[in-house]
């Protein structure tokens, strides 16, 4: 994973692209495109979209930069899956229901 700013990691491997939000409670936003000419546009977007996103408070550049996003690449085909970290209390709920 590359750390491109302060609130933002990227890493890219053919077509999939996952950008990780570092203050974030999502582990990671998974971004599958149909073909890796798409998924390296929007790698190369998510870079360049920092010189941008200092004029944005920092307590909202995740919520912009995912907007920014969704606008930009709204005609391309992708799929996306987010990921994200179970609540504590619910994951110690389902060690218990294992067990």
């Amino acid at each position: 994973m590359e750390i491109v700013t302060k609130y933002l990691g990227i890493h890219k491997e053919e077509s999939t692209v996952a950008l990780h939000y570092l203050n974030s409670d999502e582990l990671a936003r998974e971004y599958i495109f149909v073909n890796e000419k798409d998924a390296e546009d929007f790698y190369n977007t998510c870079k360049n979209l920092d010189e941008f996103m200092d004029q944005v408070p920092e307590e909202k550049r995740e919520i912009y930069h995912n907007e920014l996003l969704a606008n930009l690449f709204k005609e391309k085909e992708y799929e996306l899956n987010i990921y994200n970290a179970l609540p504590e209390e619910d994951s110690n709920e389902e060690l218990h229901k294992e067990i």
